[in-house]
């Protein structure tokens, strides 16, 4: 991928974390540290899954809507019933799996 310059910066690029022999990294940049971008997957969720689904969640796995000042509201479940999580939706037809190695991969704090 190139990498990304502001139209006036001649040879300089955008951010010092951009450097001509390396792919562009949103997360080195923190342009996107104080926003919704990309939307949390917890804000993607209540506007994606169907709302029985959700009504699931809710009773077997201790999920719930929580209201955010800035970002709107998001479907919190808690971290520790993930096998909750994942009985529900595979119950209800999805194919899930823990991978570790993915969430550290999108990690931005690792």
């Amino acid at each position: 991928m190139p990498n990304l310059r502001t139209p006036d910066s001649g040879d300089q690029y955008c951010c010092p974390a951009c450097k001509a022999d390396a792919p562009y990294a949103w997360d080195e940049t923190m342009d996107a540290g104080g926003s919704d971008w990309p939307p949390m997957p917890d804000a993607l969720a209540l506007a994606h899954l169907p709302a029985d689904l959700l009504g699931e969640l809710e009773a077997r796995a201790g999920a719930g809507v929580v209201e955010t000042m800035f970002n709107g509201p998001f479907f919190a479940i808690p971290l520790d019933r993930e096998d909750d999580l994942i009985g529900v939706l595979r119950s209800a037809g999805f194919g899930v799996c823990r991978n570790d190695a993915l969430i550290v991969s999108i990690d931005a704090d690792s």
